[in-house]
């Protein structure tokens, strides 16, 4: 079982490494994508390895392979790096007077019928422009 401080000795650098390698096939390439050294995007690999406490790669003469650990790695890695990118962008906009949000929940009939006429005129006199998102709900989730 992993000891929580294992969180705290990860960093977002070695899990881009570490989703490069398995985009790119190779260490040097995902190390050239990520403007690393080779020789130190393999150490920041081995350290996850490391901190893990399982192998992330099997590795051979011309790349890596995944195991089964870093299958069950990848789609988190890869989660966690797009909501980092996604708060980089968001928190920009608001540094720029360019964010707001909307948010709305209505059934379908009320998205489709109503909300593109009222919406209209908002959408217009809003500066900087929000965004808007909306969800619906269907059968019984629908209030009457």
């Amino acid at each position: 079982m992993l000891h929580k401080s294992w969180v705290r000795r990860l960093d977002l650098i070695t899990l881009q490494l570490f989703v490069a390698v398995f985009e790119e096939g190779t260490l040097t390439r995902a190390a050239a994508r990520e403007a690393v050294a080779v020789s130190a995007a393999s150490k920041r690999l081995m350290a996850l390895e490391h901190v893990l406490g399982v192998s992330l790669f099997v590795r051979r003469a011309k790349g890596m392979d995944l195991t089964a650990a870093s299958e069950t790695l990848l789609h988190p890695a890869r989660q966690m790096l797009f909501n980092v990118e996604k708060i980089g962008l968001e928190l920009g906009e608001h540094s720029h007077g360019v964010r707001g949000y909307v948010r709305m929940l209505a059934n379908l009939s009320a998205i489709i019928q109503f909300l593109p006429e009222d919406m209209r005129p908002r959408a217009r006199r809003a500066s900087p422009a929000p965004t808007y998102e909306c969800d619906h709900l269907w059968g019984r989730a629908c209030p009457r």
